[in-house]
């Protein structure tokens, strides 16, 4: 086969990246330089266009594992591919203790790794043991002005175009670099990059599984289980002889079994080696298991490490239980005070789950986590530190006086930390919690910034992860649990959004165990959002579950649940507390009945519809449920229709018949009315009595129409007034006390010709008329007034600013009224509709009710 670049010479390699088969030639210019310098290439098989996997010592060429068949009676020789090592050695966050460290690690290095081409050492406080790393076959890399961890990552992609084959880098610290690896490793794609955590034991894992290398263990069996007791402790350790009784006989004679170096100062280690990486809680029986490992002893012997380390009052212990199906003991830290190094700790734990390092979440976590929850003084001072420790901090000289908080670093003795030890720095902005939609602080280290989910919780599916395989599995899961074989009514999971988030994270499939806490978070509550889950105080239940009752069977529960409650409440005039109505209701009822089936996840929001129901607050907080006066309920139902039909008039200036009205209202409400219930006859009736001051009626017959007096008004006001006609009218009565009550000059000249040629025939007849139509007002909103006005002491009235007194003038006037069968539409009624809202002097003629007998 020729090169496929040149097409003269014989192709001998082929290149996997560029899928090209080359000559020796073309390889050596287009692979000279570049990321092409570190393309695979694999010897190319003499009879066909793959890589050749063996060499025939008979006929020398190279041939792949098919064409091989041709010569099985030749002695082949395997080729074997060129691997080159390099070794590159944080030594600040994996620490040689001892000389024997050095030599330790270098000799497993050499063991295990293929042809180590390169072996590096990263770290400024070890340089005293320089000569030792030399003479072990490492380079000693004095880093200066830069962090181990940054000199590492700069040699890294240079060290990965030197035809270097496998990459193993030693770093406690390679869970923080997981994304820059990651991204290395994309440009490398030929190159093998493999990560050890630790020195002791020296295992190296792919990128991929950082923070997986060892299994988790769902049921541990480590701990008794009234372990989790409340104490109080700090990690300031104390010797341990000085532990108060009755823990010192316990202490001492853990000492005296196994010796002062392996007392609780192991525990803390290892607990701190993972918190530094943001894994801050763990299964107990999964860390005790690490624990044995780690330091190559039994099982057994690290259990009672961790035991001694409880009594101790250093870990925190707390047993959950996750449903019927598992049970699970935590282990973690436990804290009195708040730190610095804490935070830290927190941030990458909040980091690893993708979610927002709000204030909320950080106290959550530490509560969740540590035990404890900062005062609010403790977390004022950590704010004020972490802005100390920020890069955008002022700079001060050495001299200037500091008020900075009380907020150490670490809680550890000063013995457990490296002098090489730096403080982080953070970095701070105020933005609006996505949840709460409070303002707080979002708290990053620098330098390790991350995208979170959670905070798209309340956009809806923005993340289109309903169109995934992990929702499937998220369904999938939910309906098993909820609905398998054994269907239980009161099957829920406690905890809310997050609950049910750690609930999947630790007993769902393994598709939904590899999303993080926040995707997981952002899938519940859309669950939520989609209604198929639904809250029950604190409790998550499953609603779909309900999906085959019927709708009519629902409808009709909802039905005698309300005439329940309302029958309750006419037993109970004066109202009946909502802590109390529930079990009332539940005596009432000869079913049971589940509210959320209705529709509403409170009984309050379904008294809330209630048009007969209000709810009135009595006390601080004690709201009660009662029904409304029928005077109020009414006025409030008049209100709201005629505000419905002053929207839809609001559109049509020139009115619209009463059946069109009727339908249009009958569409925006959802429901027909009935006119009678107002006591109306019809759409038309109501305008006359109920809204007279909003609506006017024009034309006859079936060609009456509705129009809004807003529209009316409008069209007067924007006319041109060139010529008037005026009338003048004189103050007629002292049915309401109007003080300076004055004629008034009206301009009518721009009335509609049918009001004017009426004008000119009924100019100032029936006044009277006005005065019966507003006395039928009162008589309908209650029927006993007429008793009272005949009665004994006659009432003296008074609503808002405005009075109105008895007088004999009215008495008579109010008999002449009722004697006045036959009187003709009363012009001084239209034109006042009219000129109500834009001739405040005209008001103050009293032809109209005072503020609050408004029709």
């Amino acid at each position: 086969m020729n090169c496929e670049e040149c097409s003269n010479a014989i192709a001998k390699l082929l290149c996997t990246e560029c899928d090209e088969a080359l000559c020796t030639r073309c390889d050596e210019a287009i692979h000279r330089g570049g990321k092409r310098k570190t393309h695979t290439r694999l010897p190319l098989c003499q009879n066909c266009r793959s890589s050749a996997s063996d060499q025939c010592s008979t006929c020398q060429i190279v041939f792949c594992g098919e064409c091989k068949q041709s010569h099985s009676q030749h002695s082949l020789i395997p080729i074997m591919p060129i691997i080159k090592t390099a070794v590159l050695w944080d030594l600040n966050s994996c620490k040689p203790y001892k000389s024997e460290d050095i030599q330790r690690v270098a000799g497993n290095i050499r063991e295990t790794a293929q042809n180590v081409d390169c072996f590096k050492a990263y770290g400024e406080a070890f340089q005293k043991w320089k000569g030792l790393f030399t003479s072990s076959g490492i380079e000693f890399i004095l880093c200066e002005g830069l962090k181990e961890t940054e000199a590492l990552m700069i040699d890294l992609p240079i060290i990965g175009t030197k035809g270097i084959t496998d990459i193993l880098i030693i770093s406690a610290q390679a869970s923080q670099l997981k994304p820059y690896l990651s991204q290395i490793q994309t440009n490398f794609p030929s190159v093998r990059i493999l990560i050890a955590t630790s020195i002791s034991p020296l295992n190296f894992v792919t990128i991929s599984q950082l923070a997986k290398d060892l299994p988790r263990f769902s049921k541990p069996e480590v701990f008794s289980t009234n372990s989790n007791r409340n104490s109080c402790s700090q990690l300031n350790i104390k010797p341990i002889e000085k532990i108060a009784s009755p823990l010192s006989a316990a202490v001492n004679q853990f000492f005296k079994k196994y010796g002062h170096d392996s007392a609780c100062e192991i525990v803390i280690n290892s607990l701190k080696e993972l918190a530094e990486t943001g894994l801050i809680m763990h299964d107990a029986a999964w860390f005790t298991r690490a624990l044995a490992q780690r330091h190559q002893f039994s099982v057994d012997r690290a259990a009672d490490y961790i035991n001694l380390a409880q009594r101790a009052q250093i870990i925190h212990v707390n047993e959950r239980q996750f449903g019927n199906i598992k049970t699970i003991k935590f282990c973690s830290f436990k804290l009195e005070s708040v730190s610095l190094e804490s935070l830290l700790w927190v941030l990458r734990s909040l980091r690893i789950d993708e979610m927002m390092p709000t204030e909320r979440a950080i106290q959550s976590r530490m509560k969740e986590a540590f035990d404890f929850k900062p005062s609010p003084s403790q977390w004022e001072n950590l704010i004020d530190s972490c802005k100390i420790y920020s890069p955008n901090k002022h700079q001060h000289t050495k001299s200037a006086p500091s008020d900075k908080p009380e907020t150490s670093f670490s809680l550890f003795a000063r013995n457990l930390l490296s002098r090489d030890e730096k403080i982080p720095e953070f970095s701070l902005s105020e933005v609006i919690d996505p949840v709460t939609g409070v303002e707080t602080y979002l708290i990053y280290p620098v330098g390790e910034e991350w995208e979170s989910v959670d905070q798209l919780i309340k956009n809806g599916d923005t993340l289109r992860i309903k169109a995934t395989k992990e929702w499937e599995a998220f369904v999938q899961y939910l309906e098993s649990y909820f609905l398998g074989s054994k269907i239980d009514d009161n099957l829920a999971i406690p905890g809310g959004r997050y609950g049910c988030a750690q609930f999947l994270k630790l007993c769902a499939s393994q598709t939904l165990k590899n999303c993080s806490l926040g995707r997981l978070s952002y899938m519940v509550q859309l669950a939520i959002d989609e209604d198929l889950l639904r809250y029950q105080k604190t409790l998550l239940v499953w609603t779909a579950a309900a999906s085959n009752k019927s709708e009519e069977e629902n409808m009709m529960k909802l039905r005698l649940v309300t005439k329940g409650i309302l029958d309750l409440l006419r037993e109970n005039r004066s109202g009946i507390s909502l802590a109390q109505l529930p079990q009332n209701l539940k005596k009432k009822l000869n079913f049971s009945y589940d509210i959320t089936e209705l529709g509403f996840s409170k009984l309050k929001d379904l008294l809330l519809t209630m048009p007969e129901v209000e709810i009135e607050l009595r006390g601080s907080n004690h709201p009660f449920a009662t029904l409304k006066n029928p005077r109020k309920r009414r006025s409030d139902e008049t209100e709201l229709l005629v505000k419905e039909m002053d929207d839809i008039l609001g559109d049509f200036k020139q009115g619209l018949p009463g059946n069109r009205v009727d339908k249009m209202l009958h569409a925006k409400l959802g429901h027909s009315i009935n006119w009678t219930d107002y006591k109306c006859s019809n759409i038309y009736d109501f305008v006359q009595k109920r809204a007279s001051s909003s609506f006017a009626i024009s034309g006859s017959g079936d060609s009456r129409t509705i129009i809004s007096k807003r529209s009316i008004s409008s069209d007067i006001e924007t006319r041109d007034s060139a010529s008037s006609m005026e009338y003048f009218l004189s103050n007629p009565s002292d049915l309401f006390y109007i003080p300076n009550s004055q004629p008034k000059v009206i301009n009518v000249s721009n009335l509609p010709p049918e009001l004017q040629d009426s004008m000119q025939q009924q100019a100032l007849e029936g006044h009277a008329e006005q005065q019966r139509k507003f006395i039928e007002e009162l008589l309908y909103e209650d029927e006993d007034i007429s008793n009272t006005l005949h009665g004994v002491d006659p009432p003296h009235y008074r609503t808002d600013s405005v009075e109105y007194h008895w007088s004999p003038m009215f008495s008579s006037q109010m008999g002449e009224t009722h004697k006045n069968k036959t009187l003709s539409q009363d012009f001084n009624g239209q034109l006042n509709e009219y000129t109500r809202k834009h001739h405040s002097s005209y008001e103050g003629l009293g032809f109209c009710p005072p503020p609050g007998f408004s029709q």
